[in-house]
This record gives structure tokens, sequence and C-alpha cells, in this order.
């Protein structure tokens, strides 16, 4: 018998995150003394930011569904799973984000990944029920709960689609516990790379013109994947993480549900939607780029911890899931646009300036030529030279004018032709 524990996270914007939160949802608060042990492993600003002991961290709250044994139809099938609880993080900048963790037990391990490639998909939350697919009974048990969030914090009737503000499916972080005594290195990888990716158990072996090719298997898992100890290994996908374990003991489920998943996985998907509506709001029309510079340097000031413990495998964990959720990515393209628009101010300003600058040159140079002019007036007496004194104005003003012209021009000529 395998068994496979699941998040399934989400995340959307909220109006006002100092509402307090609806009954029956509760607080969950750790104590002193567990938070003191945390920091032990963790870095204190890391475990305050989680746990919720800074006010500008992660505040969280959950929900224990009254009836948590519920069963789905796939494909033409009764399926029983566990809907454990729901998790609610209130995270600064006004974001939610909520996970929820389910439990499920098969013989077959295409059950397993059946369950929650249908139980990710927004397209499969809004579909009609039928004799082949109905998740009726997990849209009332742990779907609705969250939609009631939505219109508790927004005001307005949640969609489907509004589950994730961006996207179509929901990031999975699984743990399945499956006998692997049996199975070569090479087929421990091939079974990690289905889990992971949520393919047919098996399919990959098929070799027909369906299956997947070793190239790309091999692509996704090097650099994605993890293997420290020979009872698990785990990879690091976009939209999922997946450790494949055999014969986990309590206290290492505890681990990864409640340390890495509950504050390295939540933290990171935090950072990764914070700044993938960073720059929604920066490619929008109108943006003030200096505001958002600015708010982005304070984010990442605050946020973005460069060390979160002191023990080498919440690290390693920590960078896979950084480089699956192409965290570092999101930032260089927020950097790159906002020094492109930077370059852009600038050269509208200069191009401003130029103006300006040339404005008062020329107001320069006619106040130059007009004094000069009168000075000849008085050294040579224009109306004694030229019979008239508006005739001598005229024309001296004109020459000046000319030779200064020919001057400037003479001098633009000879800098492109050095540039040359």
């Amino acid at each position: 018998m395998s068994k496979i524990h699941a998040n399934y996270c989400g995340y959307f914007s909220i109006k006002n995150s100092d509402i307090a939160f609806p009954a029956p949802w509760q607080p969950v608060v750790e104590s002193e003394r567990d938070i003191a042990e945390y920091k032990q492993y963790y870095y204190p600003e890391f475990v305050d930011f989680s746990l919720g002991s800074n006010t500008n961290g992660c505040r969280r709250y959950r929900l224990t569904p009254a009836e948590s044994n519920i069963t789905v139809t796939l494909k033409f099938a009764p399926v029983e799973i566990t809907v454990k609880r729901i998790t609610a993080y209130i995270m600064p900048h006004d974001i939610l984000i909520y996970a929820i963790e389910t439990e499920a037990e098969a013989d077959d391990l295409n059950t397993l990944t059946l369950i929650t490639s249908h139980l990710r998909s927004i397209y499969n939350i809004d579909s009609e029920p039928s004799e082949k697919t109905d998740l009726t009974r997990f849209i009332e048990t742990a779907i609705n709960p969250v939609k009631a969030l939505f219109t508790h914090f927004n005001g307005t009737e949640c969609a489907s689609g509004d589950l994730v503000e961006k996207g179509n499916k929901f990031k999975v972080f699984q743990v399945i516990d499956t006998p692997l005594e049996e199975l070569s290195a090479e087929e421990r990888k091939i079974m990690l790379f289905e889990f992971g990716t949520m393919s047919v158990i098996g399919g990959f072996n098929a070799n027909d013109i369906h299956s997947i090719t070793q190239e790309y298997m091999e692509e996704v898992l090097d650099g994605s994947s993890i293997s420290i100890y020979n009872n698990w290994s785990g990879v690091a996908l976009l939209d999922s993480f997946t450790i494949l374990a055999c014969q986990f003991k309590e206290y290492n489920l505890d681990t990864w549900l409640n340390d890495y998943f509950s504050m390295i996985y939540i933290h990171n998907i935090f950072i990764k939607f914070y700044l993938f509506r960073l720059n929604e709001r920066f490619r929008a029309e109108n943006c003030n780029t200096d505001a958002l510079g600015t708010e982005f340097a304070i984010f990442e000031r605050n946020y973005c911890f460069k060390k979160i413990s002191y023990n080498f495998l919440p690290l390693e964990i920590a960078q896979m899931i950084d480089k699956a959720l192409e965290i570092n990515e999101e930032k260089e393209i927020l950097c790159h646009e906002i020094e492109l628009e930077n370059q852009r101010n600038e050269k509208e300003s200069d191009k401003r300036m130029n103006n300006l600058l040339f404005f008062l040159t020329c107001i320069t140079m006619f106040s130059t030529v007009w004094d000069a002019t009168c000075l000849l007036d008085q050294l040579l007496s224009y109306e004694g030279v030229m019979g008239d004194t508006v005739t001598g104005y005229r024309t001296f003003s004109l020459a000046l004018s000319l030779l200064i012209v020919f001057v400037a021009f003479f001098i633009l000529r000879r800098r492109k032709e050095n540039k040359k």
C-alpha cells in the first residue's frame, strides 16, 4: 500500500488584510518555547517571519473540515481522500496564500498521480460532475471554504478562476511513501520524474510514440533533483515539489510538512507571487518607476533572506525551490525593466535639458549680437558709414549671426568627423 500527502496551494490578492478572520477559522499560534527551539535551526528573522512572531510577517489560520474523509470519482472509479486541514497564510502586501492538505492511499500508484493531476486543475473544479469525474465532495469540503475567504476579504463573489490569481492550476507539494527496496537507482529516478510531472506511472518504459523521451527526463531532473539519503529523493519543478520516500517515519513526515513546506516552500511561493505581481504592475501604463523600485528594494531587504538555516539540508531544499520557481529570473527581469525605464527617463530628461540649454543659448547669442552691434555703432557710427542707422544695425546683426552659425556648423562637422 502506497500513501500520498499532498498540499494544493493557490493565492489571491485581498483588499484589506486587517479584517478579522471569519469563524470557524482559528489562528495558529506557536508557543515561545517552540519559537525558541526553531531559532536553534533557522535564522531568527526567518522564524519570526514564518511563524508570525513578526508583525510584518506571515499570519496563519487553519480550518479543519467537519467531515474530512470524502469520496470523489476519477475515471469512473470512486477514490477515497482525506482532507486533513486548510491553512491560510496572510502575507505582507495583501497576499493570501492557502494550502489544502490531503492524504490518500492506494495499491495502484497511478491512482495517486490521478488524484493530484485532477485535484490541482482549476478546469476540473469548474467542470460539471459526471459518471467519469465527480469532484463535488472535494469542492464542498476544500474549495468552497477558500472561496468564502475570497468573498470575505474582497466583498465579491469568487469564481473558480479567482482561486489562483495567475495561472490555471494549484502548486503541489507532495510526499509519496511507497516501497522502493526492489527498485534500481534508474527505476527510482524514472518513478520520481513520473510523480513530479504527474504522468502515468510506467508510461516512460512503455516506449511508444506518446512516451516522454529520455533526453527530456534527464533535462528535467538535471539540477532539479536531490537525493541525499537512500530512503528518499526529491525533485523541484515550477508547479510541484515531490518527495519519493520509502518507510518514512512520522517525524520525517512532520519535518517535511511543518518545516520544509509550511515555512520554506510557502515563503518561496510568496516571493514568487509578489514578484510576478510587481512585474505586472511595472508593465502597466502610467507606472511610477521610482516608487516601484523603492518598493522592491524595501521588499528585498525585509523578506528575501540570504540565509535561512544553520543546517545544510534546509539550505539545499530552499535553493532547489528558488531555482524551480525561477525567482532569480523574476528579479532579473524586474531589475532589467527598471534599468531600461530609468535609462529612457534619463534620455527624456537629457533631451528636455538640451532643449532648454539651446533656447537659453539662442537668447544669449541674440543678446550678444545686439550688444556687439550697439558697440560697433558707437565706434563706427552706422549713420556716417552707411548713411542710415537702421540699415547699419540690420547689416551688422545679420553678419554677426551668420558668422556664429558658420562657426557652430564648422565645430559640429569636425566633431562628427572625429567620431567616425
